[in-house]
């Protein structure tokens, strides 16, 4: 996941909107807030917005994102993309497994009984 720039429109002093590419998920952000525990991002909350990563400051201080942090929140994102991604391909084959097994049962019983499967 790339971050193609700052929305200043709605940024401010205590709010950072980053648009992502491709948008930002609300599953990339679930694993994106899972894997959010170094310590130079203490201070910062996220969320999202119209496919947009928010960073919100929560300490009562102008925001200061220098260029380790935003390294920290790319690869961060990097990761949540990768992890979201793997646990879509993981349900998609475990619902292709089922459909198979059923499929295998039916054409199974269907030979049993020496009827087709419809």
């Amino acid at each position: 996941m790339k971050i193609t720039s700052v929305c200043a429109s709605n940024s401010d002093a205590k709010k950072l909107v980053l648009r992502t590419e491709p948008p930002l998920t609300a599953e990339v952000l679930n694993h994106f807030r899972t894997v959010q525990q170094r310590q130079a991002l203490a201070g910062l909350a996220f969320s999202a917005d119209a496919g947009c990563l928010v960073v919100h400051n929560v300490i009562p201080t102008s925001m200061n994102i220098d260029s380790q942090v935003a390294d920290d929140i790319r690869q961060l994102l990097n990761a949540a993309e990768e992890a979201a991604n793997n646990t879509e391909r993981i349900a998609r084959e475990a619902v292709e497994r089922e459909q198979a097994e059923r499929r295998a049962s039916v054409e199974s019983a269907a030979r049993a009984f020496g009827v087709p499967a419809q």
